[in-house]
This record gives C-alpha cells, sequence and structure tokens, in this order.
C-alpha cells in the first residue's frame, strides 16, 4: 500500500509535524515590514486599503482563521510578534477581500496597550487571549 502523499510526518515524540499555513506567513512578512514605517504613514496605509481594497466584511470566523494562521506563523518567528504585530498581519491576510477593523487601545491601570482585530460581530480574539474589556479604543 503506498503511502498518502499529504499525510504529514511524525515528529520523534509520535506528534504530527504543522505546517505554517503560507498565507499566514505572508501576512506576517508584510506587517513586519509595515510597522517599520512612521505610525502615522501606517494609519495611513491602514485606511487607505480599508476604503479601497476591502469591498466586504469579513465574518468573524474568517478572522479568527486570519488570526489563527498568522499565530501560528509567528509562532515560528524568532523575533517580537505580539499583538501589534499579530492584529497588522491579520489585518493585512484580509484587506485585498475583506474588511476588518484595526484597533488599538489603552488601559489605565497599570497604564497597558493592546492591538485587535475586529468584524462587524466584535473582536476577534484567539483562545488564549483575555478579554478587551478593560482597554479603551483610541
Amino acid at each position: 500500500m503506498a503511502a498518502d502523499p499529504g499525510a504529514r510526518a511524525p515528529r520523534p515524540g509520535g506528534l504530527p509535524v504543522r505546517r505554517t499555513p503560507p498565507l499566514g506567513l505572508l501576512g506576517l512578512l508584510i506587517a513586519l515590514l509595515l510597522i517599520r514605517l512612521p505610525f502615522r504613514v501606517l494609519l495611513r496605509v491602514v485606511r487607505w486599503t480599508s476604503r479601497h481594497w476591502c469591498r466586504y466584511e469579513a465574518t468573524g470566523a474568517q478572522g479568527a482563521a486570519a488570526l489563527a494562521a498568522v499565530r501560528q506563523a509567528a509562532a515560528r518567528h524568532p523575533g517580537r510578534a505580539a499583538c501589534l504585530e499579530t492584529s497588522l498581519a491579520s489585518l493585512t491576510l484580509l484587506a485585498l477581500r475583506r474588511r476588518l477593523t484595526w484597533c488599538i487601545g489603552t488601559a489605565a491601570d497599570p497604564l497597558r496597550f493592546h492591538a485587535w482585530i475586529e468584524t462587524a460581530a466584535g473582536p476577534v480574539m484567539a483562545a488564549d487571549e483575555q478579554g478587551i474589556d478593560a482597554f479603551r479604543r483610541i
């Protein structure tokens, strides 16, 4: 019997090897390049892209899938890929066809910052992410 060409080879511990989604990696790489721009320029690029390229609102499931793909790629990235980078990468991943809202917020107790994405249905968060109720959008 021939081996299935789509099957993943097991690791030495018996767990299957997970492949990084190529679009998640592409979104992360684009976000890591965009994040180097001055922040006001970055905001202009995000707004322009949202107005001119994004034809449809993204659903919660599409936002969650984009975030999961980006977080999987970020887990293999040797540098920093925190909330700002992953939210921007998720936005970038869906930017050609779907519209997401990129949110940045602050909390005063203690002074903290957080970035996330939202759809019309509400915020999109990873399973291990805490709620954003303490943050005020800016």
